[in-house]
């Protein structure tokens, strides 16, 4: 059985097509290389905008480090904020985006079970901050205590 010209030629395009299709699926999009929480111990950068702003800052948008996530919220290590340590309940979060991991984010409608695990799994510290490691954190950016967005003692 023969095939004509126009059939070889389409099955030739259409092996091209796959092949590139293989090669571009390996090579654009995140990898290891280019997402800081696989190359290095820190959490993914994050930036979360809150329902009000702040009494003592007076801003609604927090950008920092995400050091760990629990049922009460996300801690944040800020970067520009003396008070550097901040527990963000989810009851204060309006949304919250990350620029390494478009779909770790928080919406309106709040977090989802599964973007707090994709959050979870991204933080520095998946295990949770608690006891002596929160302790020592707190220590090491002169804290004695960790701060709560939304709290007016803060």
């Amino acid at each position: 059985m023969r095939y004509s010209l126009a059939h070889r030629s389409q099955k030739f395009v259409a092996g091209l097509w796959i092949g590139w299709l293989s090669f571009g699926g390996c090579t654009f999009g995140p990898s290891v290389s280019n997402h800081s929480p696989a190359t290095s111990g820190a959490g993914l950068s994050v930036v979360v905008t809150l329902q009000a702003p702040l009494t003592y800052g007076g801003s609604s948008s927090l950008r920092g480090e995400l050091l760990s996530v629990s049922e009460q919220g996300l801690t944040l290590l800020l970067q520009s904020v003396k008070e550097r340590l901040v527990l963000v309940p989810f009851a204060v979060v309006r949304e919250s985006s990350s620029p390494q991991d478009r779909s770790a984010s928080i919406g309106r409608s709040g977090v989802t079970p599964e973007t707090y695990e994709r959050l979870r799994l991204q933080s520095r510290f998946p295990q949770g901050l608690s006891g002596d490691v929160l302790r020592r954190m707190l220590e090491l950016h002169g804290q004695k205590e960790l701060n709560v967005a939304g709290d007016e003692n803060a």
